[in-house]
């Protein structure tokens, strides 16, 4: 694909764009990206809907076993039927984990940080398909393949949500704005904004997902990692109180007690950097290694050429410490490492899944160790095939 990131942001340059529209407000692109229609076919994705390498979704908003129907993959040729009384959407997760094209276009969007992103998906939906009005707390930029998709979008919605079905359909949706999508053309959406796509004519979208965290399950997600690393011989201790007024109050100084004990025992700064480097780069497809290799045995292999890959659901990111040093955390597992270390180790954890890494020069001790940590763990392996 031909595309630069000023074009897919309608003649922007991304630090307006940040400025401007960034978890702000919408943006529609008219012929924001060229050759869409080369990315997938419906076959393609069907293909993969069948494949169950692949994270995949389908929604029946008609012709379902019940109203609203969902599913999870992966499925039998006979789930994509073709009658008109059947209106179903197939969804494709993490694109770019195994196509170049889709590799390109998460690429040209790296004016935010790569922890913030999720994945690319694609979304095949027969004519009158729909997977409902919702709302994502996500940035999003979706943009069309094949087909047309209508999008109908509420920048203040309602969020009750109907009761009893297998999705999120929010039950009070008012249109707001209406976007036509042809090929080529872009809607981006900040969190919070209610949308709902309506399939025109056999179409694919996709969509470039971007995370934002909620309230309850950052807070959730940390509290359950913190209780099983805290030192609970740890206790918090009231100041010796006064003698009370009555033997049932409890005082402002008790609450600030509780307030001052999170800030300097749980939400420190060693504390917090530690947990989201894990949290931001942990992946939901579980990944380790076989078995454990010695490190004579990593070292060898290393010396004899035998090609090294890195896993293709790796997420990784780097923290510095001061000036000389970074914490590299990647699949939830954590490495320290001097600058320079951290620089070789990054250009072989950014070569993509399915290439052999390149390692054009002897390695330091220092980085073989690390090495042998991310092979044990499965972040790395060999191929002697």
């Amino acid at each position: 694909m031909e595309n630069n990131v000023e074009q897919v942001l309608g003649g922007m340059t991304p630090e307006i764009f940040l400025k401007e529209y960034w978890q702000k407000k919408p943006l529609f692109v008219k012929g924001a990206f060229s050759n869409t229609m080369g990315l997938a076919t419906p076959e393609n994705l069907m293909d993969m809907g069948q494949d169950e390498n692949f994270f995949t979704r389908m929604v029946w908003s008609e012709g379902g076993t019940k109203p609203w129907e969902a599913k999870a993959g992966p499925f039998t040729d006979d789930q994509f039927t073709r009658n008109e009384k059947d209106k179903w959407t197939l969804i494709v997760h993490s694109l770019e984990l195994y196509f170049k094209e889709f590799r390109e276009i998460r690429d040209m969007m790296k004016f935010v940080p790569t922890w913030q992103f999720d994945d690319i998906m694609a979304t095949y939906s027969v004519k009158g398909a729909s997977v409902g009005a919702h709302i994502d707390n996500y940035n999003v930029f979706i943009f069309q393949g094949k087909g047309k998709r209508l999008w109908q979008i509420n920048e203040n919605p309602d969020e009750a949500y109907v009761e009893g079905l297998d999705i999120k359909l929010l039950s009070n949706f008012e249109i707001g704005a209406e976007y036509e999508l042809e090929e080529g053309d872009l809607l981006y959406l900040p969190p919070g904004v209610a949308h709902h796509g309506i399939t025109l004519e056999e179409s694919i979208s996709y969509s470039i997902g971007f995370r934002s965290f909620d309230y309850p399950d950052l807070a959730g997600a940390f509290f359950t990692d913190f209780l099983t690393t805290y030192d609970s011989s740890k206790c918090l201790k009231f100041k010796s109180p006064d003698l009370p007024k009555n033997i049932h109050e409890y005082t402002d100084e008790s609450v600030e007690d509780i307030i001052n004990f999170f800030k300097n025992e749980i939400l420190t700064k060693e504390v917090m950097t530690d947990w989201f480097g894990r949290y931001i780069t942990s992946t939901n497809h579980e990944v380790s290694s076989d078995e454990e290799l010695p490190a004579s045995e990593i070292y060898q292999n290393l010396e004899s050429g035998v090609p090294l890959f890195r896993d293709v659901h790796l997420r990784f990111n780097f923290h510095r410490e001061g000036d000389a040093n970074v914490r590299l955390f990647a699949n939830g597992h954590d490495y320290k490492l001097s600058n320079s270390e951290y620089d070789v180790v990054e250009k072989m954890l950014n070569t993509p899944g399915y290439e052999a890494i390149k390692i054009t020069a002897p390695l330091p001790s220092s980085v073989k160790e690390t090495i042998v940590s991310l092979v044990n763990q499965g972040v790395l392996f060999f191929d002697r095939d």
